[in-house]
């Protein structure tokens, strides 16, 4: 069994090799917000980064599109170093969008920066090299208006270089269906989200993986949640994004280290762990080790001592309710590496399959 000199040599290692990102959680709202008082109905927030190859599609489903609602469209050059910015600026001509450029902070700090500079009782983010179907974000927000929802999400569907990969009719009902709270928001583009939910949270800056708070901290306190089905949201498979190239990265580790921000914030939040939560617990630690999987093996098996020391600290007395993260739980509390490697993968595939 590990001791507490392993686990306190592992997390010093992991510091010295990633060093965690001197970020929190706190609320980002402009002083003063009041939902009763917003000036818009909507804000859509859109952070751009050399994106100089997309952008314009993205910006071209967006702006020109006449919303009924009152909606302002935030651009937010995040210290590109191609012509994202001049084309940003092209687009600033219309009255509703605001165009700011800022030195590089990365996409949580242009997240953050749209709204802070917001005056609106909902959010719409968009990735700039993805676009959307405007009439359907604006039925969402209708939607979420009308039941006062915190929560109202589309469907998204792939795009690889020109090829559309559709989704089956069976997606295409545009019926809106009460969902659970913590199936309210996987990621942080394609979802109305209520703007009060950022009275307490914001995106943590510094990471990578940084919408591991839509689903462990943001889901949780939601009220009220909708899923609109209807594929509305075009994500395209980018080859050169983030996530791709972060797997040879030692900024894998990120994954880790945000694991232990989002422990530490839902308990400062008092947000307790049920069943639910704790099993999307599991699936982001299993996600963490893949993510690290071209990494030396001196770092994967620090991440996974680290790992066994924070489970042990969360209440391990709830037990989740499928086979694969049961045995995920006991390979961490056995400190059992060759069955923790072998149950990452099998819960990976499960979560590809909507397991």
């Amino acid at each position: 069994m590990f001791t507490e000199d392993d686990y306190r040599t592992a997390e010093e290692f992991l510091m010295l090799y990633c060093p965690r990102p001197d970020s929190e959680i706190k609320g980002v709202l402009p002083d003063g917000w009041d939902e009763n008082t917003a000036e818009r109905d909507l804000d859509i927030i859109i952070p751009c980064y050399n994106v100089e190859k997309y952008v314009r599609q993205c910006l071209d489903s967006v702006v020109p599109y006449p919303f009924r609602q009152n909606t302002g469209i935030f651009l937010i050059d995040d210290g590109s170093t191609d012509g994202t910015g001049e084309i940003l600026d092209s687009y600033g001509k219309y009255p509703n969008v605001r165009v700011i450029h800022q030195e590089n902070k990365g996409l949580s700090g242009a997240r953050n920066t749209g709204i802070r500079a917001s005056s609106s009782r909902y959010f719409f983010f968009i990735d700039s090299d993805d676009y959307i179907v405007p009439e359907k974000v604006e039925k969402m927000l209708s939607y979420a208006m009308e039941k006062k929802a915190d929560s109202v999400r589309g469907l998204a569907f792939n795009v690889f270089e020109d090829q559309i990969m559709e989704l089956g009719e069976e997606a295409k009902t545009g019926v809106f269906q009460e969902i659970p709270p913590l199936d309210a928001a996987a990621y942080a583009w394609g979802t109305v989200l209520n703007a009060g939910l950022f009275r307490e949270l914001c995106f943590p800056e510094g990471y990578l993986f940084e919408d591991v708070v839509m689903h462990l901290l943001l889901s949780p306190m939601c009220r009220k949640s909708y899923l609109y089905y209807y594929p509305l949201y075009a994500y395209r498979m980018n080859p050169e994004g983030i996530t791709a190239k972060s797997r040879y990265d030692a900024k894998a580790v990120h994954s880790f280290w945000l694991l232990k921000l989002m422990l530490e914030t839902l308990a400062k939040k008092q947000i307790s762990i049920d069943e639910g939560l704790y099993a999307r617990i599991l699936s982001h630690i299993a996600q963490t080790h893949l993510r690290i999987a071209q990494l030396e093996d001196q770092v994967k098996v620090a991440v996974f001592i680290a790992t066994c020391k924070t489970m042990k600290e969360l209440n391990h007395r709830l037990q989740p309710e499928d086979k694969y993260r049961q045995l995920f739980q006991k390979a961490m509390l056995a400190e059992d590496y060759a069955l923790y490697d072998q149950i990452s993968h099998l819960i990976y595939e499960a979560l590809k399959v909507g397991a």
